[in-house]
């Protein structure tokens, strides 16, 4: 009897030969981990934007509260030079938020590109697949394409507003969105995780 172990007695597994660091799996990996730290920094760019945006709606409505009921009685002037500067800065908070998703969207054609490096099973997260990775970000790109519709409906009528009503919904309409941003939020947790980054 041989010490050492019989050829046929031993299973064979079809072994992967181990990715250099140069191997295109793994730049193709390390590409797209590049673009997920920049859609989830970019997305910090939106939160602070819609801050921001909550903050000028808020003084766009002080203002305009103590010009509408006198609008009544006098002849103020309707467009006074803070809220003027106000509405400015909120349009500005939209275009950060363009800004934003066509950067995001940059980052996912660059995903795209990677495609024929893997096969859509392929693990390049923790668990997620390049597949699911893909999906995650165009829900991402979405969820951006839906909510700037609506707060640049906001930044535009908001300084038009003639009732106290119509003013505070249009103010308040800029956070509609709320199940949009949870949704996305929960999106860009579980991707910072996979791909470990601190979100």
């Amino acid at each position: 009897m041989s010490a050492t172990p019989d050829r046929q007695s031993i299973t064979s597994y079809k072994l992967k030969s181990p990715r250099t660091p140069t191997s295109p799996g793994n730049v193709a990996t390390l590409r797209i981990q590049e673009a997920i730290a920049s859609i989830i920094e970019l997305h910090q760019k939106w939160i602070q934007a819609a801050d921001k945006g909550i903050s000028y709606c808020n003084a766009i409505r002080n203002t305009k509260k103590n010009i509408l009921p006198q609008s009544a009685t006098t002849d103020p002037d309707p467009y006074p030079e803070n809220l003027q500067l106000y509405c400015k800065n909120l349009m500005v908070m939209v275009t950060i938020m363009e800004d934003v998703k066509t950067n995001a969207l940059v980052a996912m054609e660059k995903i795209k590109s990677l495609n024929e490096f893997f096969a859509h099973q392929d693990v390049i997260g923790c668990t997620w697949n390049y597949r699911k990775t893909l999906d995650a970000v165009e829900q991402i790109i979405s969820s951006y394409t839906r909510e700037i519709s609506l707060r640049k409906f906001v930044a535009e009528q908001i300084g038009h507003s003639t009732t106290l009503d119509h003013l505070t919904y249009v103010a308040i309409s800029w956070n509609h969105g709320i199940d949009i941003e949870r949704e996305r939020e929960s999106i860009i947790r579980m991707m910072s995780f996979e791909y470990k980054f601190t979100s």
